[in-house]
């Protein structure tokens, strides 16, 4: 669900129980469409930075969830303020350089503490 004035979308809820797939939703809704977004903790959890992420709104109860869509509805700069936030995020925490360099420092690891390379090796 989004919430758009004009053809601009302001922010994102996705106030779901589950967290099968969702993250990716989630990301996407604040990373590239550059938006903040309420949903429930257990979403949250499967972002390793959820905390880092002030875009992030969590709210576990319908009452929760309706409160914070409506502080977004009605205060446009702590909503454009998130939507900024959500952006330096993006490019801090889940670009594909970043991702990729994460993956690479993890595989390097698992192969020398298994031995299948040394650390002089693995540059």
């Amino acid at each position: 669900m989004s919430a758009r004035t004009g053809s601009v979308r302001r922010f994102s809820a996705a106030p779901i129980r589950f967290a099968s797939g969702v993250q990716n939703k989630v990301l996407e809704a604040m990373l590239a469409m550059g938006v903040p977004v309420v949903t429930c903790g257990v979403v949250a959890e499967g972002l390793k930075t959820c905390n880092a992420i002030p875009a992030l709104i969590i709210a576990n109860t319908v009452d929760q969830i309706a409160d914070r869509v409506n502080e977004l509805l009605g205060n446009s700069c702590y909503r454009d303020q998130l939507a900024g936030d959500a952006h330096t995020c993006g490019e801090q925490n889940f670009c594909w350089s970043k991702l990729l360099s994460n993956l690479q420092t993890y595989c390097t690891e698992v192969a020398e503490a298994y031995g299948a390379i040394g650390p002089e090796k693995a540059a």
